[in-house]
């Protein structure tokens, strides 16, 4: 949580940020200020994976599941710091 308060921190008054992870406090409280989007929770606009899949609350979706239009709009993106997580690139394509 103490990394979410420095994010927020950050991302203040630049949003809007994507939050790959559903995270109750993330959006609510600690990233508040930087207009967060969550694909499986309470969101303004649509963010389908590749596929077209829309997630439901609680579930889960790697970054690279995201398409580049899905993603471009966020100034940020705030990803769990974890070995299995794709970061985010720039594709040369």
């Amino acid at each position: 949580m103490a990394e979410l308060a420095r994010i927020g921190g950050l991302v203040a008054g630049k949003g809007p940020t994507f939050v790959n992870d559903y995270e109750i406090y993330a959006d609510r409280y600690f990233l508040g200020s930087g207009a967060p989007v969550e694909p499986a929770e309470y969101r303004s606009a649509d963010l389908p994976t590749s596929r077209g899949i829309l997630l439901t609350k609680t579930a889960y979706a790697d970054l690279e599941s995201f398409s580049l239009p899905t993603l471009l709009p966020y100034r940020s993106i705030v990803i769990r710091d974890s070995p299995v997580e794709s970061r985010p690139h720039r594709s040369t394509a």
